[in-house]
């Protein structure tokens, strides 16, 4: 009993590790992508609107995005956990799901008619920002499912 709560309590720790570098790696990202919009750069020309888009986002001003951008991820690591799935792959590709499916979700949410996705290179920095999440996840608690 005690084991499944320390177990309980290792993975939300994980869980929030795995969070804030996510959160980092896409800082760390979309920072070389803000300022080479800032400056004009052609293969970023227009990208600047989005990423506001993604800061309020992360900001997590608005109460379905904060509530939707959880989902996708807890859903991971439940069915990670439960299933006893301990291989890196899947780690490394929930992560990438959970953040990817983020904007879409919202998109769901807000919009009543026309689904707005972000740019493609939006949605793969996303997922690179959650492969480093759920690396970080698999490092801390994944491993050992």
């Amino acid at each position: 009993m005690l084991r499944s709560v320390g177990r309980i309590v290792w993975v939300a720790i994980a869980f929030m590790i795995a969070v804030i570098a996510g959160i980092a790696a896409l800082g760390l990202i979309g920072l070389e992508r803000v300022t080479a919009a800032m400056h004009s750069e052609p293969q970023s020309t227009g990208e600047l609107g989005h990423w506001a888009d993604i800061a309020y986002l992360v900001i997590g001003a608005s109460q379905w995005t904060t509530v939707l951008s959880i989902v996708p991820a807890l859903l991971a690591i439940v069915v990670g956990e439960l299933a006893r799935i301990r291989t890196l792959i899947y780690w490394v590709a929930a992560g990438g799901l959970a953040a990817v499916a983020t904007p879409v979700l919202n998109g769901f949410a807000t919009s009543q008619s026309n689904l707005v996705l972000p740019p493609v290179a939006m949605l793969q920095i996303l997922a690179t920002a959650g492969f480093a999440a759920g690396v970080v996840y698999w490092a801390l608690a994944g491993r050992r499912s």
